[in-house]
């Protein structure tokens, strides 16, 4: 009898230990790919006041750990973040409740991953900060990793699965409303949480859309809903590619063998996927429709064919989700679609006459696109269709109805590479990033030829940049490290759901 109860005792306290120790954040002995740490201890009842404590190195004994400590805070409850000295180092630390009747908490030990080889490659320039945001973090997809507004790797993308990301692209890296980070890393969306943990996957292959692998591109969204929205690629022959002839049967599936080849091509049609959770795709848009009963056939190339290959490289939502808008990059349009609907409600930018030049357009070879709080559309505009035009940020104001958009506010990209003269700005520029920050403000990020951020303000004031060098060992010099896209977080809320949603 006593021995029962004497194993069902240790049992009891077998349990609460575990549990206890599973409450401690960092676990003792976790390895981590970060440095921006989120710290959680036990609630102890009638505690108002608690103190977190970090020591570089390992320690057992009090007395050692109290003469390392590098950081120290107190709050209301046992919860910190806090932004520890280096990587590569190993840590212990402890939450302490602050009154009477207070439990001392034990030292917690964990170690702090080095930098991957890559970053001792990588500089990063910050010529201005006075901006506001000075506890913000951003993304860059081009170097892999998060920083803080100083500059400074905080996290570092580790490998995920199979997938290893000093061997493997990145476009599109961001923090989704979930606290989850998303990215297309090559070619295949995927999202993962703080701690590189792979939460979900898109099919490589989905139905006769897509064929092979790599076909997803340029934009991955997880919305608030909680599904994923991703673009693809759906391949087809386009059998009579000349002016005013298309239909239904002329548009042939990828692979077909085709007698006559003198008229063919190879064209892309831009898809938008909706995955739920189990992957399954909910919704579709296939680009196909839209395009060939559209103006485009009168669009020609330099051979004398009808040119339709629209490029559509962003998408993003109306701020009541009912509106879909998508950027066509080589035929410098925006359309507006109807969600769920999936019905073509507006077009905006240029239109083609067969035999006619178009009109000089607003924007050209736009890359990012986004609806501000306001419910305007604002753009990072490539004015690449002109030699002596300069990118910039623009924004424009949605008809009601029916109309084209009206030019609101904009402003020149800028950016102070030293590399870089006056024509290499004006030469081979594509993509692009701009954000609307919380208060109106804008984050821009370049991409070739201007290779920085920044945050301008409306009064197109700059108050934060920040550029970006990696050495080219070959040519034992430092060029430009591109990022396609880069995205900033701001938001506390949003910034702790990211570090504690992994726990």
């Amino acid at each position: 009898m006593y021995r029962w109860l004497l194993l069902i005792l240790l049992w009891c306290v077998a349990v609460v230990d575990n549990c206890a120790a599973q409450a401690y954040i960092p676990a003792d002995k976790a390895t981590l790919n970060y440095r921006l740490v989120g710290f959680s201890g036990l609630k102890q009842p009638g505690i108002v006041k608690y103190q977190l404590e970090v020591a570089e190195g390992n320690y057992i004994s009090d007395n050692e750990f109290v003469q390392h400590i590098v950081v120290k805070k107190q709050a209301a409850e046992p919860r910190f973040i806090a932004e520890l000295p280096a990587f590569g180092q190993s840590y212990t630390w402890r939450i302490s409740a602050i009154g009477n009747n207070s439990v001392q908490a034990p030292l917690v030990h964990f170690m702090v991953l080095p930098l991957p080889l890559a970053f001792n490659d990588i500089q990063v320039i910050i010529p201005k900060n006075t901006n506001r945001y000075t506890d913000a973090y951003f993304f860059h997809d081009g170097a892999k990793a998060l920083y803080n507004m100083k500059g400074e790797v905080v996290w570092f993308l580790p490998r995920v699965g199979a997938f290893d990301p000093t061997a493997e692209g990145i476009r599109d890296l961001k923090a989704s409303p979930q606290g989850t980070i998303t990215f297309l890393g090559n070619g295949l969306p995927m999202e993962i949480d703080y701690n590189g943990k792979l939460l979900w996957a898109a099919p490589k292959t989905d139905s006769a859309e897509l064929t092979g692998e790599g076909n997803f591109h340029h934009e991955f969204q997880r919305r608030k809903n909680g599904h994923y929205y991703v673009m693809g690629n759906a391949f087809r022959i386009w059998n009579k590619c000349y002016p005013g002839v298309c239909d239904s049967t002329s548009i042939l599936p990828f692979g077909t063998n085709v007698a006559n080849t003198t008229n063919t091509r190879n064209l892309d049609f831009t898809t938008i996927l909706e995955y739920d959770n189990n992957g399954s795709v909910v919704w579709k848009w296939n680009s196909m429709d839209y395009i060939i009963h559209s103006d485009l056939f009168q669009r020609l190339g330099k051979d004398g064919f009808a040119d339709i290959d629209a490029h559509a490289n962003a998408f993003t939502f109306s701020n009541d989700g009912k509106i879909i808008y998508i950027s066509f990059r080589n035929i410098d349009r925006v359309i507006a679609l109807g969600y769920p609907s999936g019905k073509v409600l507006a077009s905006y930018g240029t239109r083609y006459s067969l035999g006619k030049l178009p009109p000089k357009p607003m924007f050209s070879e736009q890359h990012s696109i986004q609806i501000t709080g306001k419910s305007k559309l604002l753009m990072y505009n490539n004015n690449s269709n002109y030699e002596t035009a300069q990118p910039n940020v623009l924004e424009c104001t949605l008809p009601v109805g029916k109309g084209e958009l009206r030019k609101s506010w904009e402003a020149p990209c800028l950016g102070t590479y030293p590399l870089l003269d006056d024509s290499t700005r004006k030469m081979g520029r594509h993509g692009g990033k701009v954000q609307e920050l919380p208060d109106g403000s804008i984050m821009v990020a370049n991409c070739s030829p201007y290779w920085s951020m920044y945050i301008i303000e409306r009064n197109k004031k700059v108050t934060w940049e920040a550029t970006f060098n990696k050495y080219n060992r070959a040519k034992a010099r430092w060029e430009p490290l591109d990022s396609y896209r880069s995205e900033m977080i701001v938001d506390k809320v949003l910034i702790g759901r990211l570090i504690f949603g992994a726990n």
